[in-house]
């Protein structure tokens, strides 16, 4: 826009007001351009930063750019060292239980009822002691039961209830770590087994495919000896193994008493026990010991009468 100004002093003052302020706007507008370069070139660069960078069509984190995404690059884990989650975790449990009860027969019948309800089975099986309708001797049976895992904890509370519990251990083992590791070396011998399996048929020479037959022996016999061992882990991961022993007693064990006077009684108890279990031990020994008490009686009175049959003679005989 061009204006008109007059000459003189007047004109040239109105002059520099109106230069001052049109210098005031370039700048001020200059001002807030620059801000905004410097605004954008701090994003670029930022975004910039943080682009993988793109070389060949491939980006630096590894991914192919030509199928139009990006992911973020994550640390490659092994199956051997990683962390296994909590639910995924192979855990061997393993329980002894010792029962002592007062109803031998019933108890194990009850005990075996108990096994195939929870859908397990008696691997293993053993009864020592009298046999029935004798009574000189208490029995003692001893099971090796396998039970589903999961089942483990209710099965133990039932069996609990078969006789009185003397003693209850739990063990766990956890063969998460050499069950990762041995499914990474089973792939890794797979691989191989492809890879000779290959091999073979490309031989073009018999002593070629003899050296690869035994490189192909060698690796079916570990595949085969890591499998095993899998399929072990497997079974004995998903059913645990229970030893019970139930015995048979004439009095269930009473736990001690509480407090002073408690233990009093309790130790009176066991002593007054102890007292007839020796006089019943000591009475059983006599009654064993009599047939030859009767035996060995029988022989001296015999040897007495000749005894003194042979000194009447002699006396008889002296003038």
């Amino acid at each position: 826009m061009v204006k008109y100004y007059k000459t003189g002093e007047r004109g040239v003052t109105d002059f520099m007001k109106y230069f001052s302020r049109v210098m005031a706007v370039l700048v001020a507008v200059l001002m807030v351009v620059f801000a905004a370069g410097c605004s954008s070139g701090a994003g670029s660069n930022k975004s910039a930063a943080h682009a993988p960078d793109v070389v060949n069509g491939t980006a630096e984190n590894g991914l192919n750019t030509d199928e139009g995404t990006y992911a973020q690059n994550t640390p490659a884990t092994t199956s051997s060292s990683a962390a296994p989650a909590k639910d995924s975790r192979k855990i061997i449990k393993t329980a002894q239980i010792n029962l002592e009860t007062v109803t031998y027969d019933s108890s194990i019948v009850k005990l075996e009822a108990i096994v195939a309800q929870y859908g397990g089975y008696i691997q293993d099986s053993e009864v020592q002691g009298r046999g029935e309708g004798s009574s000189t001797e208490e029995r003692t049976a001893s099971y090796t039961v396998m039970v589903p895992a999961p089942k483990l904890s209710d099965f133990l509370g039932s069996v609990g209830n078969v006789g009185k519990i003397r003693s209850k251990v739990i063990k766990g083992e956890d063969v998460t770590q050499q069950y990762t590791d041995t499914q990474s070396k089973l792939k890794m011998l797979d691989t191989e087994q492809d890879r000779l399996l290959d091999f073979m048929k490309k031989a073009s020479t018999m002593a070629d495919m003899l050296t690869v037959e035994k490189q192909l022996t060698e690796v079916q016999t570990q595949i085969e000896e890591l499998t095993t061992d899998i399929k072990q882990w497997d079974t004995l991961v998903s059913l645990s193994t229970v030893t019970i022993t139930v015995s048979e007693v004439s009095e269930l064990t009473t736990a001690p008493g509480v407090g002073f006077g408690g233990k009093i009684a309790s130790f009176f108890s066991a002593s007054v026990k102890a007292l007839g279990k020796f006089i019943e031990v000591i009475t059983l020994g006599l009654v064993a010991a009599l047939p030859f008490l009767v035996f060995f009686g029988v022989i001296a009175v015999i040897v007495l009468v000749i005894i003194r049959f042979t000194r009447r003679r002699r006396k008889k005989k002296l003038p």
